[in-house]
């Protein structure tokens, strides 16, 4: 059922961009696998604690999968919430987070294309488009949404006049990680949250009694979503790559960003990491 667009959040111009009719397609916005992710975290979490009660240590190896569970429940509920993007007869409403969402009429887009990605877990489709400004920005679709995604792209090309180039050549293209990085930060967090508030007092009773190898144990699991909280913060803050006519710019920490001269690369392949 199609529904009005709610633009709380806009600002009153692109209130006022927003036309009063229903949204045509539809792409994200569905809380997939929430069913799966709830009864998994039924199935881990009820153990967990009934053991956790009893005193029983394999409570922990079942709290652990809860908290994962948690985690992606917590992701699908955020992505259903959040993440969208509503495809008007006149343009398009774009949200990324809570606070972060804008209409573009399609006037606004320069050009917008279909491009794919190979992560794990089987392939993935993405609908990128450039901004008159220059920006460019993207967001994933599955098969089943794809008819949205082609009403979008031969919207742009009729209002741009131009055919819109799917082969990827831009004068410039900008790399990030922003793309679904706030989601992934939010599931560690939370997943380090829960090994903390579990994982210490266990790693206190276990060092006080002696038993040294369970403590090792906890004290690296522990550290695990910790470390992976900090890889995503700092790949979500300092990622980049930005492709320009001449070279390009990459950076991937704090302090490693450089400018690279086409001439300066005597090589450059594709490699897929598995």
């Amino acid at each position: 059922m199609q529904r009005h667009l709610t633009a709380g959040h806009l600002s009153g111009k692109e209130r006022d961009n927003i036309k009063r009719e229903p949204w045509k397609y539809k792409i994200g916005g569905k809380a997939q696998g929430l069913f799966p992710s709830l009864l998994l975290l039924i199935l881990f979490g009820v153990p967990g604690i009934l053991l956790y009660r009893k005193e029983n240590g394999a409570f922990l190896f079942f709290l652990i999968l809860a908290a994962c569970m948690t985690a992606v429940l917590f992701a699908v509920i955020y992505r259903a919430a959040f993440v969208k993007v509503l495809i008007y007869r006149n343009g398009f409403f774009h949200q990324k987070s809570p606070r972060k969402g804008r209409f573009y009429p399609y006037s606004q887009i320069r050009q917008a294309w279909i491009s794919s990605d190979r992560p794990v877990g089987g392939p993935a489709c993405w609908c990128s488009y450039q901004t008159t400004a220059g920006q460019i920005f993207r967001f994933p679709f599955f098969l089943n949404e794809s008819d949205g995604v082609d009403y979008l792209i031969e919207h742009v090309t009729r209002n741009s006049g131009t055919n819109t180039d799917t082969s990827g050549r831009r004068e410039e293209y900008s790399i990030d990680g922003k793309s679904e990085g706030i989601a992934g930060i939010a599931a560690a967090a939370v997943i380090l949250i829960l090994f903390l508030l579990f994982g210490i007092p266990v790693l206190q009773q276990t060092a006080a009694a002696g038993r040294w190898a369970a403590a090792v144990c906890i004290a690296v699991g522990i550290s695990v979503p910790l470390s992976v909280l900090l890889r995503l913060t700092v790949r979500y803050c300092c990622f980049r790559v930005l492709i320009q006519s001449t070279g390009f710019y990459v950076q991937t920490t704090p302090f490693n960003g450089k400018f690279y001269s086409y001439g300066e690369i005597e090589s450059c392949r594709e490699e897929k990491k598995t």
